[in-house]
């Protein structure tokens, strides 16, 4: 028996009382309908519905709110940059300022977010990439971790300050690894 039909039941609704109601599933009971506004504060103002939809068809088939930034270039798209100075980064630049940061992050957790945070926010225009070493490297070198590889470099992927993951980094960094990072 459902809940549905429990609570009838308690509360003394008759079968007639319910016929012309229709059958709601699982998934529409855990999910609330949610109203959509026609016109949103992320939109250019075009309607984007009306009616009830579940939370989970909205975000299936829109963008998340305020995810209009702009796509930042990539590496191959621009070709060499030019090295500038710390005062120059920090007065900020026209191009991003490409900051590189590298770790283990194993168990992702506040206080990696929060370097993460510091690294990004240390110029005005900053690009933040990090590296995430490898399983091979970070055994033979600090010990068994508790994360497999790809879930560090997913925990690190979705961190909301960082623009870009080099999987696999080496344990100490070379100046052909910046070169070709264009870090």
């Amino acid at each position: 028996m459902t809940t549905r039909k429990r609570l009838r039941e308690m509360r003394g609704e008759s079968q007639e009382e319910k016929e012309g109601e229709s059958e709601v599933s699982r998934e529409e009971q855990l999910l609330p309908p949610v109203k959509i506004r026609k016109e949103s504060h992320w939109t250019n103002g075009d309607a984007i519905g009306t009616g009830s939809f579940r939370r989970q068809e909205i975000a299936l088939r829109n963008p998340a709110p305020c995810s209009s930034e702009a796509t930042p270039p990539t590496t191959s798209s621009k070709g060499k940059r030019r090295c500038i100075t710390y005062e120059e980064a920090k007065q900020g630049t026209r191009e991003p300022v490409r900051v590189y940061a590298d770790g283990v992050f194993d168990l992702f957790h506040n206080g990696h977010a929060r370097v993460l945070m510091q690294a990004k926010n240390a110029f005005p225009n900053a690009y933040l990439i990090v590296g995430v070493t490898n399983d091979v490297d970070t055994q033979r070198l600090k010990g068994k971790t508790v994360m497999a590889e790809r879930e560090r470099y997913d925990a690190v992927k979705h961190c909301r300050y960082v623009d870009e993951v080099v999987e696999g980094c080496p344990w100490e960094i070379t100046p052909e690894f910046m070169e070709e990072h264009q870090v």
